[in-house]
C-alpha cells in the first residue's frame, strides 16, 4: 500500500475508539515514514488518552509529554499552557504518592523528588512554568517541613492530574484539526449537497454517458467525484 494512503488511514484510525491491540497490529503492518511529526503526535496523544482512560498516572506520561514538546520545539512551536499545567500536575502526583506524613520516613519520597524534579522537570525548559517553579518549592519543603508535608499529602493530586491531562488533550486535538480522510469526506459531502441543490443529482438516467463530475484539491492531491 502507498505510504501516503497508509498515513491517512492510520491518522483516521488513531482518532477512533479502537482496541489498542488492533492499533498495534495496524502499526506493524502498514508502511510508514518516520519523518511525519503530525502522525507521531497523533500516536503520542492516543497513548496519553489510553493511559488516562485507565485512570493511570505514571512517569510514562511525563515521557510522552516530553516527546511531544520536543516535536513541537523542532517545528518552532512553544508548548501549550495546558500542556505545561498537565506536565506539572503529573510530576506532582508521581512524587506525592511516595510522601509519608512523618518526615523521617520519606526515603522513597526523597528518591522521587530527585528523579522526577531535580533530574527531569528542572531540565525541561520548554515545559517550565511559574506554577511548576512554585510546586518545586513546596515539593522540596516537604522533605524537611512536617507542615508542608501535611499540606501536600492532603491534596488529591491524582484527580487534578487526570483533569488537567484531559483539558490538554482536548486543546491539542482541536489544534490538530480533522484528519485528512475527514476533510475528504466533508468536501465530498459538500460537493454532493451542492449538486442536489442545483438539481444535478437524482434526476439523471442510470448509466448516463455524462456523469456529474466535480474535483477538489485537498492536501496537494486532486480528487474527482462522480455521480
Amino acid at each position: 500500500m502507498d505510504e501516503e494512503i497508509s498515513k491517512w488511514i492510520l491518522e483516521f484510525l488513531l482518532r477512533q475508539p479502537i482496541d489498542e491491540r488492533i492499533i498495534n497490529g495496524i502499526l506493524s503492518s502498514l508502511p510508514l515514514k518516520d519523518d511525519d511529526n503530525r502522525l507521531k503526535k497523533t500516536l503520542l496523544l492516543r497513548k496519553i488518552e489510553f493511559e488516562v482512560s485507565n485512570a493511570a498516572i505514571s512517569e510514562k506520561l511525563l515521557d510522552l509529554l516530553e516527546i511531544i514538546e520536543e516535536l513541537d520545539h523542532r517545528e518552532g512551536k512553544s508548548a501549550l499552557d495546558s500542556m505545561k499545567a498537565a506536565y506539572c500536575a503529573v510530576a506532582v502526583d508521581c512524587t506525592v504518592r511516595f510522601l509519608d506524613e512523618k518526615v523521617e520516613h520519606n526515603g522513597k519520597y526523597f528518591e522521587a523528588v530527585k528523579r522526577v524534579w531535580r533530574e527531569r522537570v528542572c531540565k525541561i525548559e520548554g515545559l517550565a512554568s511559574d506554577e511548576s517553579k512554585e510546586k518545586m518549592v513546596q515539593i522540596e519543603a516537604a522533605l524537611w517541613d512536617s507542615n508542608a508535608c501535611g499540606k501536600l499529602s492532603g491534596m488529591n493530586t491524582r484527580n487534578e492530574a487526570l483533569k488537567l491531562i484531559r483539558v490538554y488533550l482536548a486543546e491539542e486535538w482541536r489544534s490538530l484539526g480533522p484528519t485528512f480522510l475527514e476533510l475528504v469526506a466533508e468536501k465530498a459531502g459538500n460537493v454532493l449537497e451542492g449538486l442536489r441543490s442545483d438539481g444535478g443529482v437524482g434526476g439523471g438516467a442510470v448509466g448516463s454517458a455524462n456523469p456529474v463530475r466535480q474535483s477538489a484539491a485537498i492536501g496537494g492531491r486532486n480528487f474527482v467525484y462522480y455521480r
